[in-house]
């Protein structure tokens, strides 16, 4: 999974903020409740990744 696909699930489902976290699913806030958007959880080095690509 990447990120855009975690944007385009929180774009579909009216989501806020999105956590991410090693060792715990990707999760949102939407519609003001904390909710996991998979079961699985997110692999070591994914959340570093995922910074890397967004800041320059």
């Amino acid at each position: 999974m990447e990120l855009k696909d975690l944007l385009k699930i929180m774009i579909d489902k009216e989501g806020s903020d999105l956590f991410l976290n090693t060792g715990a699913p990707p999760s949102m806030k939407a519609h003001g409740k904390f909710t996991p958007m998979t079961d699985k959880v997110l692999p070591e080095g994914f959340t570093r990744k995922i910074a890397n690509q967004i800041m320059t």
